[in-house]
């Protein structure tokens, strides 16, 4: 990290701020840009106490005409992570109150256990031409289905990331940049082991485990047309690529089916909610609501005021 990026009263302290959140297993660049625009802002503002005044505070949560909703929410929310964190240290500052994740009316397809069977059942017997294909393809996305994995993390898992005496893999590259864990039920693990007893005697540690000619990485763009093919094979109808159904949709559909198994043992939403966050790999619960605004769906099965929950646990996060 380069300290001379920042000039305003507050470089000191976000350089400290960062090593923090390097220290506890974040990357720079998942909050750096957002960082970089607050020293700017305090900068080009001629602020000269860590402690904004509210007149500051308004200009700085303004939000551009030219300004997306996830940009703003990541510059707001990781502006007041800093200056959170100063507040914990002692530091007389102002913290002023988060915003919102921005939802979108986006509807994501749901999978149904009829359309899951005819999916797989299409992996596991379609004549794919590459072998690559026929050995890898039912475990990718297997993971996509029971980990609820993104897909650019599954494609880019490497041998050394893949403990199979434990059932565990590590994901490296996430969206977040901050690595995290994910735990293979027995079913998953006995198909991983499988997987590699047949590949991985070929591979290097540093080498991926789904791979397409020379040794590089499946791309998103080759498993997008594998799964086009997918569901045509299955029968299953495909509206277009905003409509889907989209690969990605494998990570909204374990999303519904772990809080229906969570709450058929008997797991408080309150509990629930924030462990499926983790392990999603989300940096807050309101990044998870993103992915319940389809609860309506199922909320006559769950029970309970999902978004009286959601609004208490963010309470609780800020």
């Amino acid at each position: 990290m380069n300290r001379k990026e920042f000039h305003s009263i507050f470089a000191p302290h976000i350089v400290r701020y960062i090593e923090y959140k390097e220290a506890n297993g974040f990357k720079e660049d998942s909050y750096h840009l957002a960082l970089k625009k607050f020293d700017r802002f305090a900068s080009e503002e001629g602020v000269s106490d860590i402690k904004l005044t509210e007149e500051q505070i308004y200009v700085w949560k303004t939000r551009s005409d030219n300004e997306s909703s996830n940009s703003y929410y990541k510059r707001i929310n990781r502006s007041r992570d800093l200056l959170e964190f100063l507040f914990r240290q002692g530091e007389d500052v102002t913290v002023f109150s988060a915003v919102k994740y921005p939802l979108s009316n986006f509807i994501p397809h749901i999978y149904t256990e009829e359309e899951i069977s005819r999916y797989f059942h299409v992996v596991d017997t379609h004549g794919w031409r590459d072998w690559r294909d026929r050995l890898q393809l039912p475990v990718i996305f297997r993971l996509l289905c029971c980990c609820g994995t993104r897909a650019t993390e599954t494609l880019n898992i490497r041998k050394c990331d893949v403990d199979l005496e434990k059932g565990i893999i590590k994901l490296v590259k996430t969206k977040n940049n901050k690595p995290r864990y994910i735990v293979l039920d027995d079913t998953m693990a006995a198909l991983m082991c499988s997987y590699a007893s047949k590949f991985f005697f070929q591979l290097h540690d540093e080498d991926y485990i789904f791979q397409r000619i020379g040794g590089c990485a499946m791309s998103q763009n080759a498993l997008y047309k594998k799964h086009r093919i997918i569901l045509d094979e299955a029968g299953i109808q495909f509206d277009g690529e905003l409509n889907g159904p989209r690969v990605h949709d494998w990570r909204h559909t374990f999303c519904v089916n772990s809080f229906q198994k969570m709450k058929g043992c008997g797991t408080p939403l309150y509990t629930a909610l924030p462990l499926l966050v983790r392990y999603l790999g989300h940096e807050s619960v309101l990044c998870t609501e993103k992915y319940i605004h389809l609860y309506t769906k199922i909320q006559n099965n769950i029970g309970g005021d999902f978004s009286e929950i959601v609004s208490l646990l963010a309470k609780e996060e800020s």
